[in-house]
């Protein structure tokens, strides 16, 4: 909805965004490569990591190295595979001598800005498993389903509200059922699956049992023994990795940092649980974003406690009381076509008196400003002549992200494009006489 997208717009979203949020700023953030937006998150957001979504500068390295199937391919390699910021340095700088990239500007361009991408130098920091920005797309891909080009701003407000009940219902049954059920386990006497199998939501249990399904691949070697800490070799077939174990608070640390950056403890940690006959893990591996009792308080229950029962009979009762009398409006309308004319004039101005009681006449009237309804503003004082002040729409700017003309149409709209087919086809076969 931002006319401009520049810095200073994107500034005040976040200011307003940070009173919002009582001021607490979010620890990391993903964008795309827009400076504006760069820009603005230096500047309100200092302490917040701020990293540049992976696809979108992956979905460009075909065409800038000319469409080079094998060098992409060995690029992409260093980019993920490297697990230390050493590491994918001297693997990057031999990629690139051995395809002859050197003087490949946006390669070099890439190059510079490795920390703000590159999964070797984010490993650090909390993402919950993301790195582009696939969470906002599926985002916009479910509002589409209830907004699109021609609702207006009075409009999107209600509609935005129903869309967000409707995504906290669906929250809440998920919540009720990951506590109602219990989760299949993979092995009946790994203590360690049952402890986050009681803890975890069903879709987090199952991405952590994909852990544990990779240990029948995965094998080790101890190292070395400092003191307290043992450090193990794990091999998972894909890559070999270290594992610091401190015998005495049984914490690790684990080259594949998946527990630092997603909330979820790798298969190399637990092939060393196992290995030191560990049965309980510490809590501090158990984030409470992941667990199926925790409580999130934007999630009123008396806005959403609306049962499908409950919403299956109203719908029910509506259709009972409204069904009659559409259907007598169709046979009056199959009489002629001047009859036809007649209904859908007439439930068209049933529908626009309506929309009209429903909005109602704006005015605004403070002191000798008067706001009329078509938006003019007009200004006087002590009954002179008033001036009118045409207030113009905003000039429309090409936006960022969809071609809006691609869209996902909402179920409502496509259900009434197929009506007007149906219609067309009847009158074209003769149906209305």
């Amino acid at each position: 909805m931002m006319t401009h997208e520049s810095a200073e717009s994107y500034k005040w979203i976040i200011n307003c965004f940070l009173e919002c949020m009582g001021g607490k700023a979010p620890e990391s953030i993903i964008t795309d490569q827009s400076l504006s937006m760069k820009k603005a998150i230096e500047e309100t957001l200092p302490d917040t990591t701020h990293r540049h979504c992976t696809w979108h500068i992956l979905n460009k390295l075909k065409p800038k190295i000319g469409n080079d199937e094998l060098a992409a391919s060995d690029i992409k390699n260093v980019i993920y595979k490297s697990k230390t910021e050493a590491e994918f340095e001297m693997r990057w700088q031999s990629t690139i001598r051995k395809h002859s990239l050197e003087d490949n500007d946006w390669l070099v361009e890439m190059f510079d800005i490795r920390k703000s991408w590159i999964p070797a130098y984010l490993h650090d920091h909390f993402w919950a498993g993301m790195i582009s920005t696939q969470r906002s797309e599926s985002i916009n891909s479910f509002l589409d389903n209830y907004v699109n080009s021609k609702t207006t701003l009075r409009d999107f407000g209600t509609c935005f509200d129903r869309a967000l009940s409707r995504l906290r219902k669906r929250e809440y049954d998920e919540d009720f059922e990951c506590k109602r059920g219990t989760s299949r386990l993979i092995s009946q006497y790994n203590t360690i699956e049952k402890q986050f199998a009681d803890v975890y939501t069903r879709e987090m249990f199952i991405k952590f049992q994909h852990e544990i399904k990779a240990l029948i691949d995965s094998r080790f070697t101890m190292c070395e023994s400092v003191g307290n800490i043992k450090v193990y070799n794990v091999d998972d077939g894909e890559g070999e990795f270290k594992v610091n174990f401190n015998c005495d608070d049984h914490t690790f640390e684990c080259e594949f940092h998946l527990f630092e950056t997603k909330g979820l403890v790798c298969r190399h940690a637990l092939l060393v649980y196992k290995q030191e006959c560990v049965t309980h893990i510490p809590s501090k591996y158990i984030l409470d974003r992941w667990s199926k009792s925790y409580k999130r308080n934007y999630l009123d229950t008396k806005s959403i406690a609306i049962s499908v029962r409950e919403r299956r009979e109203s719908q029910n009762n509506l259709h009972l009381l409204m069904y009659p009398v559409f259907l007598k409006l169709m046979d009056y309308a199959a009489l002629d076509e001047e009859m036809q004319e007649f209904v859908v004039d007439g439930l068209n101005g049933f529908l626009l008196s309506i929309s009209k009681s429903k909005e109602g006449t704006i005015q605004s009237v403070e002191g000798s400003n008067i706001t009329s309804e078509n938006g003019s503003h007009v200004e006087g004082t002590n009954g002179n002549e008033a001036e009118v002040v045409d207030v113009n729409d905003p000039l429309k700017r090409r936006k960022k992200g969809r071609n809006p003309v691609k869209r996902k149409k909402p179920i409502i709209e496509i259900k009434r494009e197929q009506a007007k087919r149906r219609m067309a086809r009847m009158k074209g076969n003769g149906c209305f006489v």
